[in-house]
């Protein structure tokens, strides 16, 4: 297994793990009170200090493995910075205002602290700012947080929903986020103007998403917590209750909206779970219809990639100009276009992990040629910057290929949902009876303008002949050389810019973690 793979099974495993200590009233106590508190060594005060002993030596024996770069990262997301960096977080939080963020109660340094953010250390680590948004005056409202590694930082969306007509009326949340005090502090005010939270829903198998769920439904203790099925944790097998939420009673989320609460407000659509052949890992998805403004509640499935840098993104411009690099040694100028430039960047590597454009640097020179020499430290990473970019536009193909519509994550083309194409493409069509409008993902662009028809060409990759044919990496790779069914090739990306995770599949399987790909379905005779 690669290192990368091999760092993932060990984050897991301490998530897991800590998550079932976090269901202890102690540990609640200590979580509060260093949310109140701001600081993470409020935790030593409420008796915790071996469990932080525990954390601090696997911590410190990474980052003698990482080196001064990740430590150099961290500091950097520290609200203690060089004047340099204090010019640019100053011109990312005007932008914000700009564009209309809507602040918290409170915008100070403790509010959006997340004091757990070691649980799974990745940016932007304790400091998490939250925006806002009311997409429907009065009816649902997103809010957008960071998450990312090595700068590529996209959003992470929560969405609230206003329960009209389910018995008890209220909130329904949807993918929460991490509850930091700016987080809390918007919420109180809509159950304060709506009513209080009744649902909350994880509706993935996914970590990023199910590391919050724990701790913000302990936040709101009256409110039942739903998980879509097939939920896992490693190396121990534990009941979903034990992971952070309390050790109250959790629910999966029921084959049929008819069973559930929320019926009379929303539908949804169950995928999978699916497992991978050796048992490690699965994915399953929930799918949300609010009926009353046709809006599509989706956590992973589909995205939207626009020319347009979210406003979360810009609350800190630093990895848009650490991206919008061509090399170690360039130093660019922070203005719209340079950002601009960073975004397409950034959606490319949390796409397809390594665009064709990008040449990987020999670790040696990036870190004793390059990273010396950098112009622009300030960024963070004590200057490493181990890739260089074939030229200053040639990933603008690989970009644009990915616009226009719904995008299913490469990733889940490539090495997920090509596994079991049948159920994936039932689930797609009862999605697609609903009439909704919009789609709102947990990711990338929000608000999204789309059709049930829209929707479903997304899934096209999985049939013969929508896509060209041909089964497994093969039938794959064919569906971007020609149209489909009449509406364009839609948004996929590039077959080059697919290599690396096709050479990923190709191991997986070879090491018996994936199954083989099934061969694409012909739904023409239906």
């Amino acid at each position: 297994m690669s290192p990368r793979g091999l760092l993932w099974l060990l984050v897991s495993g301490q998530l897991y793990l800590c998550g079932a200590f976090t269901a202890s009233p102690t540990c609640r106590q200590a979580i509060q009170a260093a949310q109140s508190h701001g600081s993470p060594k409020t935790y030593k005060s409420a008796g915790l200090s071996s469990l932080r002993a525990s954390w601090a030596s696997g911590y410190d024996a990474a980052r003698g493995r990482g080196g001064r770069f990740e430590e150099g990262n961290r500091r950097l997301s520290s609200l203690r910075l060089r004047p340099s960096q204090q010019r640019l977080t100053k011109m990312a939080a005007s932008t914000t205002a700009e564009t209309g963020g809507r602040p918290a109660a409170s915008t100070g340094p403790r509010s959006v602290n997340w004091p757990l953010w070691y649980v799974l250390p990745i940016a932007p680590y304790q400091r998490r700012k939250t925006l806002m948004k009311e997409i429907v005056p009065g009816k649902v409202w997103t809010f957008d947080q960071l998450q990312g590694i090595l700068y590529v930082i996209v959003p992470v969306r929560m969405t609230v929903i206003k329960l009209d007509k389910s018995e008890g009326g209220g909130l329904f949340v949807y993918a929460p986020v991490a509850p930091t005090g700016e987080c809390m502090a918007m919420m109180r005010k809509l159950e304060a103007e709506h009513g209080p939270v009744r649902h909350i829903v994880l509706g993935t198998l996914g970590l990023e998403h199910k590391v919050f769920a724990g701790p913000f439904a302990q936040r709101f203790s009256e409110a039942r917590v739903w998980y879509t099925p097939g939920q896992y944790s490693f190396p121990i097998g534990l009941p979903l209750s034990w992971l952070g939420f309390g050790g109250r009673p959790t629910k999966e989320i029921p084959a049929s909206s008819e069973d559930a609460p929320w019926g009379a407000d929303l539908d949804h659509q169950v995928l999978g779970p699916f497992f991978s052949k050796d048992g490690s890992g699965g994915y399953g998805e929930t799918a949300f219809f609010h009926k009353d403004t046709k809006t599509l509640l989706v956590t992973d499935m589909v995205v939207k990639v626009e020319d347009q840098v979210p406003e979360i993104v810009c609350e800190d411009p630093r990895p848009l100009l650490f991206h919008a690099r061509d090399n170690a040694l360039e130093r660019v100028e922070d203005t719209p276009e340079v950002r601009l430039k960073g975004w397409r960047r950034i959606v490319q590597f949390a796409l397809t992990f390594q665009p064709s454009s990008l040449e990987v640097v020999e670790l040696k020179k990036a870190l004793f040629d390059d990273a010396p020499q950098s112009k622009m430290k300030e960024l963070g990473w004590g200057g490493l910057f181990p890739f260089e970019w074939r030229s200053s536009s040639d990933d603008l193909k690989s970009f644009s290929a990915m616009k226009g519509g719904l995008l299913v994550a490469p990733i889940l083309q490539v090495l997920l949902l090509n596994r079991d194409p049948g159920p994936v493409l039932d689930w797609a069509d009862r999605v697609a009876k609903w009439p909704f409008q919009r789609v709102i993902p947990c990711h990338l662009a929000n608000d999204v303008s789309a059709t049930p028809k829209e929707f479903r060409k997304a899934f096209r990759f999985l049939e013969k002949g929508g896509s060209g044919g041909g089964g497994g990496s093969a039938g794959l790779l064919s569906l971007f050389g020609g149209g489909a069914g009449g509406g364009g090739r839609g948004a996929q990306p590039l077959p080059e810019d697919l290599q690396f995770l096709r050479d990923a599949e190709k191991t997986l399987v070879e090491l018996g973690t994936l199954f083989p790909a099934e061969e694409p379905i012909d739904r023409s005779r239906r």
